[in-house]
């Protein structure tokens, strides 16, 4: 994927991280996304842009807050025209405790609930099917 940009949301620890970690040598442009502030997770980024020849951007967002996720769409449109690959990693805390229904089994959300879709071209509004 030499050349292409790649947007990573939940790139800072996990399944997320490991994936930056894989992209970093092989991807032009890598813009990552996580809740952290950038220092708390400086040490990773160092590691990461170590990794590879990419042009690293590191994006913080809370997904629970609309506000943060129109300004993470705004900045990923500031820092590029195209998105060849968004990987949608995000997970987002629920509560401590969820039911399906009347069930008393427990549910514990871990991803974004519905398909997050940034629309970079819009006037800074970001749309989401949830």
């Amino acid at each position: 994927m030499p050349g292409s940009t790649v947007v990573l949301t939940g790139a800072t620890s996990g399944i997320g991280e490991a994936t930056a970690r894989r992209l970093a040598p092989t991807t032009g442009r890598l813009i990552l996304h996580g809740p952290e502030s950038r220092a708390e997770v400086a040490p990773l980024l160092k590691e990461i842009a170590t990794a590879g020849n990419t042009e690293l951007h590191y994006l913080r967002a809370d997904f629970d807050d609309l506000d943060d996720v129109v300004t993470l769409a705004a900045r990923v449109r500031q820092l590029t025209a195209s998105v060849d690959v968004l990987v949608n990693n995000a997970g987002r805390p629920g509560a401590d405790r969820r039911t399906l229904g009347p069930s008393p089994v427990p549910f514990i959300g871990t991803q974004h609930p519905g398909e997050f879709r940034p629309s970079w071209g819009t006037a800074g509004r970001a749309h989401s099917n949830s």
